[in-house]
């Protein structure tokens, strides 16, 4: 049996949810906190106490550390009774107990990374890996998103719907910008989907009521690829997973990196794809209508052609392939 463990945020869990589908059965192993129990469901679901590290004080360290040791006793009891041969990390703070386990146990420890930066947990984990990959490494893997994504792509040949796209919590930076750009949108009788995350969604809702044309605003969706699908253009955070799922279902993008994401990896992330000629980079300190406004009227659909081309190889299927195997 396989057992997938990582998870709190969109990124790692698209990852995981994405493989997940590849495998006829798996366990999943994640935390009570952040996103996981919103992706993941079911008797052979774990979420465990986990917490992260990076962001405490040194009482908070010494806490999570201590707490680590019990959640990895925790780990090791569910790999005896599912019989787990093979664990599968897609890194986060949701994966450490699993994986010490693995490593513990002797069991296969096969990483991937999302990131251009990798990732404290999986820095940590790597050196007791068989395998590792990531779409920005030597051994590469390609990016497992899920096969809808690219089943769904078109070619864009006109913008009529905007979507804006802070990812699965939300960004309040872009959630501003989606306010300040949407009078100009309706001039110009462009549609306008926004997500702004579920705990702002009664912010910005009441924020949209003075317009008598609404746009269509989303919370937390796992129909994201119904919304990318029928927009012409987006506007996004550079976070990998939405950004892959963008690329394999050729929505033209404009991203914009988290300028405090850990070692600055969204705008390596970002950067990637741009210099592949896939989509647009701006950082937020250069962020304006204006910009947005002209990058629309000129040049905004320069790589649809390229974007629709893109070979969407099955990451997912490919590493499913590769726990198998162990």
């Amino acid at each position: 049996m396989i057992a997938i463990t990582g998870g709190g945020t969109g990124g790692h869990l698209a990852v995981a949810k994405a493989v997940s589908k590849e495998l006829d059965e798996f366990v999943y192993i994640g935390s009570t906190k952040g996103q996981d129990s919103l992706w993941f469901e079911g008797s052979n679901c774990y979420f465990l106490k986990s917490s992260g590290f990076v962001n405490q004080g040194i009482l908070g360290k010494i806490k999570v550390l201590f707490s680590l040791i019990a959640l990895v006793f925790e780990c090791l009891k569910i790999f005896k009774k599912h019989k787990i041969t093979c664990v599968l990390s897609v890194g986060g703070y949701s994966s450490v107990p699993a994986s010490i386990a693995a490593i513990i146990s002797f069991k296969a420890l096969i990483i991937h990374e999302q990131n251009s930066k990798m990732g404290l947990a999986n820095r940590l984990t790597k050196p007791f890996a068989k395998r590792f990959f990531s779409a920005y490494e030597k051994e590469f893997c390609p990016y497992p998103v899920q096969e809808k994504f690219a089943l769904n792509k078109r070619k864009r040949t006109e913008i009529k719907t905007i979507l804006i796209i802070g990812g699965s919590q939300g960004a309040r930076f872009l959630n501003d910008f989606a306010l300040e750009l949407y009078p100009e949108l309706l001039k110009l009788n462009i549609k306008l989907i926004h997500q702004c995350g579920a705990k702002e969604y009664d912010k910005y809702e009441k924020a949209y009521e003075k317009y008598e044309i609404k746009p269509t605003l989303i919370g937390f969706s796992k129909d994201i690829d119904k919304y990318m699908q029928e927009a012409d253009f987006a506007i996004s955070r550079a976070g990998a997973s939405a950004s892959f799922e963008l690329i394999n279902i050729a929505l033209p993008t404009l991203f914009v990196p988290y300028k405090y994401a850990y070692k600055n990896h969204q705008y390596f992330n970002a950067l990637h794809l741009v210099e592949n000629k896939l989509a647009f980079i701006c950082e937020e300190k250069n962020l304006n209508k204006e910009f947005v406004l002209n990058l629309l009227k000129t040049n905004a659909l320069e790589y649809a052609n390229n974007l629709y081309e893109y070979e969407n190889v099955n990451g997912a299927k490919f590493l499913a392939n590769v726990l198998k195997e162990y």
